[in-house]
């Protein structure tokens, strides 16, 4: 009988839900455990040396310069996952908007940005 039992033998995984989401927008440059990032991951218990570590290693591809909204998600046990890393809309727009563009497209921006953003 402890042979049957023993070759069905069931794997169970716990699966951890997320306690706690967040979002920041940073620069790439600007990652240091410092107001306001060091404060949000603090009050949270996660580790910000290893964050910043690990945030700096996800973001290496983007320009120093980007602004960056970066989601993360807190599980239990001071456990954290960066879910998603992508430039700020509302950057890329001032972006366009200052660069070397025809007088329409800049106002088109200009009217429509919400639009844009949120869409």
């Amino acid at each position: 009988m402890n042979s049957i039992l023993a070759q069905q033998k069931v794997i169970t995984r716990k699966v951890l839900q997320p306690i706690d989401h967040f979002t920041i927008t940073i620069c790439k440059h600007g990652l240091k455990p410092t107001p306001p990032l060091g404060p949000m991951i603090g009050q949270r218990g996660i580790n910000i040396v290893g964050f910043i570590q690990e945030t700096k290693r996800l973001t290496a591809p983007f320009a120093p310069d980007v602004e960056l909204r970066i989601k993360v998600s807190v599980y239990p046990g001071k456990k954290y996952a960066i879910r998603r890393v992508d430039i700020n809309k509302r950057f890329l727009l001032k972006k366009i908007q200052n660069s070397f563009c025809s007088k329409e497209i800049k106002q088109f921006l200009t009217k429509n940005a919400e639009s844009l953003i949120f869409s």
